[in-house]
């Protein structure tokens, strides 16, 4: 029976797991500043204790984007905590996630991004703000125009067919099965059995191509851990019937569309999120929302926001919410347990690094707090469609949004989560693309 991911796992205890499930391969994986994945094949038999200790050497075949040491070496070290079983390629495979170290002086190096989200949790433990950071992903995924048409062009076509109904001139997805909805459920279980911890899965009738999931509230670094695991799953060949091999996986599958992150701020056993304010909210949760809102240009900087055109949903509106679905932060009216109490953030559309925009946002909530920000008024009240709805969104231009980290990094260095060298590089990097 598959282990529940994640579990606090040893080097000893990830080799008698490897055992266990009779793996054949063992993939070490990273993550380079923008979000794409890397990674180093072993055979199990090369998979030792020694591997943990003393790293795997690698020289990428391109040099890493904001790699700020002189040498292209990159030592890898795998975290045992991270482990997860991929049985979906031919031969069964455990895949680690890994941190990078100077490969000379085995110090962390600076342009690591789960170091960096490391980091960001050991600042806010240590200035007193929180025992523990929550973060709740809520991913919406979509069934890629490429992947739509196959359906249909294959006689698949009652995964998207359409009725008319009665009067508006809309039509609906028949209530009826499809192999798109058994294509979805083959998807469920295969991340379960991959160890991904779901707490729900919701679908809507109007959107025949579109469903959210939602995964458990993990402290911030298991979070991000999560976020690289639910990528690598989604281009894999998951479905037998959809999918024979990874390169027609990556062309029919499906994509990320949308993130909001759900985030809880627990000291001493209790949300500091909870109290007689607006939407249920504590003076310290106010402070925290006027935290993300300043800093809000400077988290969507770190995330290389790139615009998808297949992508239908409205863009985020600049504000603070509960009964605007559309605000770019939004406090769920959720449960009556105060210790329940989360505030809903949309980071950006576009591929990034998960453990960086953890990292940033971390950090926006800590000074908040500590600077004892207020949040702008709240939406709600004004019409989400009416004239009066406000028109500023919530996200800026690449070129603005990066002209706006310039301005506001500060924040981010505190406790050395960031480097200096890494901003001014990355400022400087993406400068040189929009020029391009």
């Amino acid at each position: 029976m598959m282990h529940r991911f994640p579990r606090p796992r040893s080097p000893q205890d990830v080799l008698v797991l490897c055992r266990e499930h009779d793996v054949s391969m063992v993939e070490l994986r990273f993550l380079d500043l923008r979000g794409n994945h890397h990674g180093v094949w072993l055979p199990a038999s090369q998979f030792s204790k020694q591997v943990f200790e003393n790293g795997v050497r690698h020289v990428p075949s391109l040099p890493l984007d904001f790699q700020l040491g002189e040498l292209p070496d990159l030592l890898l070290v795998p975290q045992p905590e991270t482990v997860w079983i991929a049985p979906h390629w031919h031969s069964m495979t455990a895949v680690l996630l890994c941190e990078r170290q100077d490969p000379v002086t085995r110090e962390e190096v600076a342009d690591d991004g789960r170091t960096i989200a490391r980091r960001a949790w050991q600042y806010m433990a240590q200035a007193g703000i929180a025992d523990e950071l929550l973060i709740a992903p809520e991913i919406e995924v979509e069934l890629s125009p490429t992947a739509a048409a196959f359906l249909q062009s294959d006689g698949q076509s009652a995964a998207l067919s359409l009725s008319p109904t009665s009067g508006r001139g809309e039509q609906r997805v028949a209530p009826r099965p499809s192999t798109w909805s058994d294509e979805l459920l083959q998807f469920l279980q295969f991340c379960d059995q991959s160890g991904l911890d779901i707490q729900a899965c919701s679908w809507d009738g109007r959107l025949a191509t579109r469903f959210r999931i939602q995964l458990r509230p993990a402290p911030l670094l298991t979070a991000a851990d999560h976020m690289v695991v639910f990528e690598s799953l989604l281009g894999a060949p998951w479905s037998s019937g959809i999918a024979p091999d990874k390169t027609e996986a990556a062309a029919r599958g499906i994509r990320l569309a949308h993130l909001r992150i759900q985030l809880a701020i627990i000291k001493q056993d209790r949300s500091l999120l909870a109290g007689a304010g607006y939407a249920g909210l504590s003076e310290t949760g106010l402070h925290a929302v006027g935290g993300l809102m300043r800093h809000l240009p400077a988290i969507q900087a770190l995330t290389f926001p790139v615009a998808d055109a297949h992508v239908a949903s409205p863009s985020p509106v600049f504000g603070v919410g509960q009964c605007r679905m559309d605000a770019v932060c939004r406090i769920p009216a959720g449960s009556p347990d105060p210790r329940e109490r989360m505030i809903e953030f949309q980071l950006p559309q576009g591929r990034f690094n998960c453990y960086v925009a953890f990292a940033a946002v971390a950090m926006a909530l800590v000074d908040g707090i500590q600077n004892k920000v207020s949040p702008p008024p709240p939406l709600d009240g004004q019409s989400q469609e009416g004239a009066n709805a406000p028109s500023r969104p919530a996200f800026l231009e690449p070129n603005e949004a990066q002209a706006a980290l310039d301005r506001d990094y500060r924040f981010l260095t505190r406790g050395d989560v960031f480097s200096d060298r890494l901003l001014q590089s990355w400022i400087a990097s993406a400068a040189a693309t929009t020029t391009d």
